[in-house]
C-alpha cells in the first residue's frame, strides 16, 4: 500500500487537534462550575442539538448542490 509521505504528520496533527479541548469544552467546565452539574448537561445538550441542526443543515445544502448539478441521462446516452 502507497502511503504518501505527508500522511504521518497529517494523521498527528488532526488526532492532536481532535484531542484538544476547545471553546464548548470550556463552556461546559466554566458552566458547571458556575452553577453545578445540572447546568453543565444542559449546556452539553446546547452544543449537542446545535451541532445537530448544524449538520442536518449542511446535509442538506449539499444534498441540494448536487440535485441542482446533476445532469440527466438522454435515452441515447444511457443506451450507447
Amino acid at each position: 500500500m502507497f502511503v504518501d509521505a505527508q500522511f504521518w504528520p497529517f494523521l498527528i496533527a488532526i488526532s492532536l487537534l481532535s484531542m484538544s479541548p476547545g471553546v464548548d469544552t470550556l463552556l461546559v467546565i466554566r458552566n458547571t462550575a458556575r452553577g453545578g452539574v445540572r447546568d453543565g448537561i444542559v449546556t452539553s445538550l446546547a452544543i449537542c442539538c446545535g451541532l445537530f441542526v448544524h449538520a442536518t443543515l449542511l446535509a442538506m445544502g449539499i444534498s441540494l448542490i448536487l440535485l441542482k448539478s446533476a445532469w440527466p441521462l438522454s435515452s441515447s446516452q444511457a443506451e450507447g
